[in-house]
């Protein structure tokens, strides 16, 4: 598929990135690993022309959306509040820094509890089924 991305590809890209783009790029890694629940949620944007990532389990990559995106228009200034799905993350990072090393991050969470993960051999259905129900069930509680 045209968006996959190898893991030559990946390090090729890692190590053209400056010293502030490679931390911004393990920053984001360890944003993606907090996106371990289901549901909205709000956040405030923390710097001006920040970033919002939306995870494609289609497509199994992550998508920055660009400045001129109604995510751009909502993350161009420090203290607006921004309701994002349980797919997406917001980060202090333009776009042009973002979009250099996207395709190369990590998964979200919960990919794995996904369809697409199944049918890709990912993970077996019996694991994502399990993961998912877990997930609507913590989503549930959290509503509470």
């Amino acid at each position: 598929m045209p968006w996959e991305r190898s893991k030559a590809d990946c390090l090729d890209i890692v190590k053209r990135l400056s010293r502030e783009e490679l931390e911004a790029f393990l920053d984001v890694n360890n944003e993606i690993k907090r996106r371990t629940s289901y549901g909205f949620r709000k956040e405030v944007v923390k710097k001006d022309n920040s970033t919002v990532l939306v995870w494609s389990n289609s497509r199994e990559e992550w998508i920055p959306m660009p400045p001129d995106s109604i995510y751009g228009e909502k993350t161009s200034k420090a203290g607006n509040v921004i309701e994002l799905d349980a797919n997406m993350i917001l980060v202090p990072f333009s776009y042009d820094v973002v979009k250099k090393f996207a395709k190369c991050l990590e998964p979200l969470p919960l990919y794995y509890c996904s369809r697409e993960a199944v049918e890709r051999g990912k993970v077996p259905p019996e694991e994502a089924a399990f993961c998912w129900a877990l997930k609507q069930l913590e989503r549930i509680k959290q509503e509470k």
